[in-house]
């Protein structure tokens, strides 16, 4: 097989090993790594029944980006072309599995990654008529890179810890000049946040809700982008202006998610990076 699988766990739900069988059997290699503080054994006991799986666990949250080069050079290490990277809240609709995988054999030799297209994404509006097109980035989870050229560009930015670690990667690998591609229909679920929908005056609008030390790490991690990447620069502060909005407007615990983005800003121009020191 030409793809191997990874996804990075941190206290799992009940609902993770139903995600995770929704595209295992399509593995040739599964790598689980868990940055739970306990280990969760059992769920690697039910996913190895349908292929190969090689768990880790170590006690400590390492962030997402070292796991996933440690994932691209495991792939490597083995001969897998293509690695798919996964949230632990994701999971395939598995009927467009197989034509989902099927580009795989028609991309270019300059395309680095395929991504899916979520549920989400086509309740807002109409997909494209065409299966692939052509994109500037995309999230980790559904994504699929092709191991040689993710390891060329430097693979995952570790220092970031977690969010933006995947737009990061895509707006780098443009910058080497390798393409990106959506496949346009529905295969995708993936859950963000703790998601609030209100109307204020008419209109409506969703805040993600994620914990106070989130808002941390998408603050500094932002503003990172924003400094590497002029491109993007206009569309991320207006972002940035929008998602503090949201905080002010409806979401709980405002104080301390205001207090930690802060941080996030200051760490940031003292060029602090890694994980969160509390």
């Amino acid at each position: 097989m030409i793809l191997a699988g990874v996804v990075t766990l941190y206290n799992p739900d009940k609902d993770v090993v139903g995600n995770l069988l929704s595209y295992a059997s399509f593995l040739g290699h599964f790598y689980i790594f868990d940055n739970s503080p306990s280990p969760h054994e059992d769920i690697k006991e039910k996913v190895e029944k349908t292929t190969c799986v090689t768990y880790f666990w170590t006690g400590e949250n390492k962030g997402i980006a070292a796991c996933l080069n440690q994932a691209l050079q495991l792939a490597d290490k083995e001969g897998f072309q293509w690695l798919l990277t996964m949230d632990q809240d994701s999971r395939f609709m598995t009927e467009h599995i197989p034509e989902y995988l099927s580009c795989l054999s028609k991309a270019d030799e300059n395309v680095y990654g395929i991504c899916p297209t979520f549920q989400e994404e086509l309740k807002r509006k109409a997909g494209p008529n065409s299966i692939l097109s052509e994109v500037k980035s995309c999230v980790t989870s559904g994504n699929i890179v092709r191991v040689k050229l993710a390891m060329q560009c430097g693979g995952y930015n570790e220092s970031l810890f977690i969010d933006e670690v995947d737009l990061e990667f895509c707006y780098r690998c443009n910058k080497a000049g390798y393409k990106l591609y959506k496949y346009n229909k529905v295969i995708f679920s993936h859950h963000v946040g703790d998601p609030i929908h209100k109307c204020i005056l008419g209109f409506h609008f969703t805040a993600l809700n994620e914990s106070y030390i989130r808002q941390y790490y998408i603050m500094r991690n932002r503003l990172y982008v924003c400094d590497k990447y002029p491109e993007v620069r206009t569309d991320y502060y207006w972002n940035i202006i929008k998602w503090m909005i949201k905080i002010l407007l409806d979401e709980p615990d405002k104080y301390r998610k205001f207090k930690y983005a802060l941080k996030g800003w200051r760490d940031y121009n003292h060029r602090r990076f890694g994980s969160l020191k509390l």
